[in-house]
């Protein structure tokens, strides 16, 4: 498993289409299968199923507080609590 970081490059207000290409897989450019948002980070952890990539994508506020009250149907966004950690997630 690799980390690459990227950043976010959509306005809170753009369509689904673009914000879900905001955290496509740098590998091999499919939809990530997991996007972890941890509640007060500003940042995502992306996972994607088909070539086992991990990636972090850094937003800003705005961007964030899109991600968490309309996401994309395109992506599965999960929250997790200010408690959970990326290691103990992955660990499963």
């Amino acid at each position: 498993m690799t980390a690459l970081d990227d950043e976010a490059r959509f306005q809170p207000y753009d369509a689904s289409a673009v914000v879900a290409a905001s955290f496509m897989c740098p590998g091999c450019l499919r939809r990530p299968s997991q996007v972890f948002l941890i509640d007060g980070e500003t940042s995502a952890t992306c996972r994607c199923g088909k070539c086992d990539l991990t990636w972090i994508v850094a937003m800003s506020v705005g961007q964030c507080g899109r991600m968490r009250l309309s996401p994309p149907r395109e992506i599965l966004v999960l929250k997790l609590p200010d408690t959970a950690t990326m290691a103990s997630i992955f660990s499963h």
